[in-house]
């Protein structure tokens, strides 16, 4: 439940790239805490270079999602 564990998590999972990495980052749109959320976001856009189609297909989702967090994100991803 610690936002800053979090936080790490995201940037752990940023620094070793892979597609499960990925879905778990995308995952972390709609956190709890903006901080937390934007890391996610910022690390989905960086990884995007590599890996787009499957960004692209998680942000969709998350688009298409009831949470109003991980649609901001997304829709700022996009």
């Amino acid at each position: 439940p610690d936002a800053e564990a979090r936080a790490v998590g995201v940037e752990a999972l940023f620094r070793h790239p892979s597609d499960d990495h990925v879905r778990l980052l995308a995952a972390r749109l709609p956190d709890p805490d903006p901080g937390v959320r934007g890391k996610a976001r910022g690390a989905l856009q960086e990884l995007a270079a590599d890996r787009r189609a499957l960004v692209v297909d998680l942000a969709t989702a998350a688009l298409n999602a009831p949470d109003w967090r991980g649609q901001e994100q997304a829709a700022v991803l996009l």
